[in-house]
């Protein structure tokens, strides 16, 4: 369903941005990304052009923000099918120890 995904940045190079915010993959109408030292509960960023939603990890329900069904629902699509690399991912860039 998501065959367009023109930039995914891996874990080890996020982990050398504290501040930065990784776009994790690019779709049609929006982009789904993930911040490093975040708050819980896991969670990720769906951000358009002129909406920005947050979506619990486990759930994947929109917890804050506010957007269109079809504006966001590619992404949705796309976590429900790599969330458990998108956990993974959110533990590497949350739950890491300060050097």
């Amino acid at each position: 369903m998501c065959g367009h995904h023109k930039k995914r940045l891996d874990a080890v190079q996020l982990l050398h941005y504290k501040s930065f915010v990784p776009e994790i993959i690019r779709f049609a109408r929006c982009v789904l990304r993930m911040y490093a030292d975040d708050h819980r509960p896991p969670h990720f960023h769906v951000v358009g052009p002129d909406f920005a939603v947050m979506v619990d990890l486990s759930s994947l329900a929109v917890v804050s923000g506010e957007a269109d069904l079809k504006d966001i629902a590619e992404a949705l699509t796309w976590a429900g099918e790599h969330q458990t690399m998108l956990a993974r991912l959110w533990r590497e860039l949350n739950e890491r120890e300060e050097p």
